[in-house]
């Protein structure tokens, strides 16, 4: 299986409260690792195996891969490899709300912003963010979420 991604973004999760365990043996070049372990694939099953990064792009994902010439070796124990989702537009600080369904379908976003039940399902948001200073809270806590979701990298915010 061969993953494109750009930027490609690890996530090493722990197993255990101790840390993972990890060897290293350096490569030459300084733009492609390897990245051997337990790796969770989309479908959530865990395969023992590798995830190849050349320059900013996953490559490899797999058992076994090819490994190129000059990477550097991560041999990670006692943790589980994901390899990183992108998210390519959110506004990680909204996360503390609750998915919004909007009572009817608009034809635009300004129609949904205008209306009354956008205004009322959002107050909390600003009460969180400007009478009660919460904004970087409310943004850690996006954050992790997206964590927790597997999303490595996020526009936004």
């Amino acid at each position: 299986m061969t993953l494109r991604t750009l930027p490609a973004v690890l996530l090493i999760f722990h197993a255990a409260s101790a840390l993972a365990a990890t060897t290293v043996t350096p490569g030459t070049d300084r733009t492609k690792q390897v990245l051997r372990g337990a790796i969770v694939q989309a479908d959530g099953s865990v395969l023992d195996g590798e995830v190849v990064i050349e320059n900013d792009t996953i490559t490899c994902a797999a058992a076994n891969c090819p490994d190129p010439p000059g990477a550097s070796i991560f041999a990670i124990t006692d943790a589980y490899i994901f390899p990183g989702f992108i998210d390519a537009h959110n506004h990680v600080a909204y996360n503390v709300l609750p998915k919004w369904t909007p009572p009817r379908l608009y034809s635009n976003r300004g129609q949904c912003q205008a209306s009354t039940g956008y205004a009322a399902f959002k107050a909390p948001y600003a009460k969180l963010k400007d009478e009660l200073n919460l904004f970087c809270e409310m943004v850690r806590y996006g954050e992790i979420a997206a964590l927790m979701s597997g999303i490595t990298t996020v526009q936004g915010t």
